[in-house]
């Protein structure tokens, strides 16, 4: 075996335990860095409509990658040298395979929050016009009519309704990849680095952690009312609820192709549709409920268990199926300390 081939498999292999002072420093760090960014909004109109909470939101996207830093450098887990492999970020090798995953998260996000919004629809919670697009229309009249004055809002009356669609598609394609910069600061750190680190626990049980972490994370946005309109615990734990089951998938995403990148851009996905693909099935007149009818509402939780019990059944997460689920040899922890 050759020194580059030994140094690819040190580069795989995972502790045999969790460093949890590791971990616990990770967490210090991004919540408490979280919080310390929305301290502003906090301190001041405690509500998203201004126009500070979005940059600030921004910012506190890359709290989980600070945090990653510090207890890499803290703890030196994992080894210089070994650290953006771990993390997923490298190698891109083989492209094709690379961009072939992450077009398959795109794409299989946008079905999943379609189909949620399907199902919020079948259930009674979101009226839909996916004929004529009314409501995707009126939204768009009342835009152009602030924007451009009313003759200019006339003409949107008559533009076919799968113009509108095609625009609408194509915006959530390109939001999939401009959010992909923002998104890979929080999936460096829970997907990249958090994951990873717990998989000691075992595969089911770093998963549903690390999504409720990750939820429990969001905590001083949507407390602001962010996703949900709910400003108390109920909103916090419907996040935290959402978080674990569309983490399950995007974890799964991160630990089958040992890579970041589709776990960046499936996340980036649902940040840009979540509320686009339901305000463009919308009918006129009516509205969508954030608590039960975007993307990352109830009934999307529904289809995406749904995924993952198909996922199960398929055998998905057998351990031959994730190459990211390595445990190093007993004796490799007895030489690192900041393991315990």
């Amino acid at each position: 075996m050759s020194t580059n081939d030994s140094q690819t498999d040190a580069a795989e292999v995972l502790p045999r335990r969790v460093p949890w002072r590791a971990v616990g420093v990770f967490l210090i760090v991004s919540f408490g860095l979280a919080w310390a960014v929305m301290l502003p909004i906090w301190l001041g109109p405690r509500t998203i409509d201004t126009p500070f909470f979005y940059p600030l939101a921004v910012v506190m996207m890359y709290t989980p990658t600070i945090g990653a830093v510090a207890a890499m450098l803290l703890f030196r887990r994992p080894p210089r040298g070994h650290r953006t492999r771990f993390l997923g970020i490298t190698p891109l090798r083989p492209v094709k395979s690379s961009i072939l995953m992450s077009g398959v998260a795109i794409l299989g996000s946008l079905v999943v929050i379609i189909c949620g919004a399907l199902l919020a629809s079948a259930l009674g919670f979101l009226v839909i016009d996916p004929v004529h697009f009314s409501g995707l229309r009126e939204q768009m009249m009342a835009t152009v009519g602030e924007r451009a004055g009313e003759p200019a809002a006339a003409a949107i009356a008559q533009v076919p309704a799968v113009a509108l669609v095609i625009s609408q598609v194509r915006n959530a394609l390109l939001g999939s990849v401009v959010n992909g910069v923002v998104t890979v600061g929080e999936e460096v750190g829970w997907r990249g680095w958090l994951l990873p680190t717990l998989l000691p626990l075992g595969t089911w049980r770093a998963l549903l952690l690390t999504g409720a972490l990750w939820g429990l994370w969001h905590a001083p946005i949507i407390l602001l009312g962010y996703n949900f309109g709910l400003t108390n615990v109920w909103g916090v734990l419907m996040m935290v609820a959402a978080a674990m089951v569309l983490g399950t998938v995007i974890g799964w995403l991160r630990l089958r192709t040992a890579s970041l990148w589709p776990s960046v851009f499936a996340h980036a996905t649902f940040n840009a549709a979540a509320v686009l693909v339901p305000s463009t099935l919308v009918a006129a007149g009516h509205s969508v409920d954030p608590v039960s009818a975007t993307g990352v509402a109830w009934p999307t939780w529904i289809v995406l268990a749904v995924l993952v019990v198909f996922l199960i059944i398929t055998g998905q997460f057998s351990r031959r199926k994730l190459p990211t689920v390595r445990l190093a040899p007993s004796t490799t922890n007895s030489a690192e300390p900041s393991a315990v």
